[in-house]
């Protein structure tokens, strides 16, 4: 199965995802191809990434015409089919889309805030054809209100959980699978599955996803469920300061191929990058800028 790592980034992104870049150019397999998508008024400042395995994506490219990215704002999009959607829904919503701009079998989304630290092949995601599906069984209350919009999008009866978390920084979709994720949302819902989704408030994609494998397909879905953490992560304080990303580092777990700092917490990735250089040359310990 082909696999390509798909990355959506924006400007106040561009140093993690140069640093992302650099680490799946130093450790993911040849045969995974890597996509970053950006608005468009942000190629520009992205091309320079492009390369033999990697394209720059404009997110206007990815969606329907009748969706338009609002004036002098970047939290809204505006859409001539649906009320305005917040930016936070149309990310989902690109990701949801990723099989019609994309040539590949299979997808593995990557934020920007996360860099690979060890190799990374498809294999540690494929097993006899099979893809990996990231399932743990543990809740989160603030996931309640994605499981009970996923299911009514899914025409499943409303619950607040139904028993797994599918939220995580390395996930994989089937291409065929996502498709018939569309026709299902479109079943469901009785109208095109970019307008029910838009109309959404509060939403999960890596929760539908989820879902629609594990609770609505009535055959072989072609995953199989993975609770393995392969990225380390820092999501809020009192991480963020030099000797917590250095103790990250050296604490990862030995499944582990990648880290995540949250963008969130509002540290550069110039603090960490010397870390993450001194981890992947095998250096134990580096004093942080």
């Amino acid at each position: 199965m082909k696999l390509t790592i798909v990355t959506p980034s924006y400007r106040n992104d561009l140093e993690r995802c140069e640093l992302l870049c650099r680490s799946v150019d130093r450790f993911a397999s040849s045969e995974l191809g890597h996509v970053v998508v950006v608005d468009r008024r942000d190629v520009a400042r992205f091309r320079h990434l492009a390369g033999p395995r990697r394209e720059i994506v404009a997110v206007e490219d990815v969606l329907p015409r009748w969706i338009l990215r609002a004036p002098l704002t970047r939290g809204w999009w505006l859409s001539l089919k649906t009320p305005p959607i917040r930016n936070w829904i149309l990310q989902q919503i690109v990701k949801l889309s990723i099989g019609e701009a994309i040539d590949a079998g299979g997808y593995v989304f990557v934020d920007s805030d996360v860099a690979l630290v060890r190799p990374l092949m498809p294999g540690a995601f494929v097993r006899d054809g099979r893809l990996a599906l990231f399932r743990v069984p543990a809740r989160y209350a603030v996931a309640d209100r994605w499981h009970r919009v996923s299911a009514r999008l899914l025409g499943l009866p409303e619950t607040d959980f139904f028993g797994a978390n599918y939220v995580g920084n390395l996930i994989t979709w089937r291409r065929d699978i996502l498709r018939r994720l569309h026709r299902r949302i479109e079943s469901a819902t009785g109208m095109p599955w970019i307008r029910a989704v838009a109309r959404q408030v509060h939403f999960s994609e890596y929760t539908l996803y989820g879902l629609f494998v594990d609770h609505a397909l009535d055959a072989d879905s072609g995953h199989f469920p993975d609770d393995r953490n392969l990225c380390d992560a820092i999501w809020n304080g009192p991480w963020g300061t030099a000797e917590d990303i250095q103790r990250l580092f050296l604490t990862l777990g030995p499944e582990s191929v990648a880290v995540m700092i949250s963008s969130k917490i509002g540290v550069p990735a110039s603090r960490y990058s010397g870390s993450w250089d001194a981890f992947s040359s095998g250096i134990a310990c580096v004093r942080m800028q």
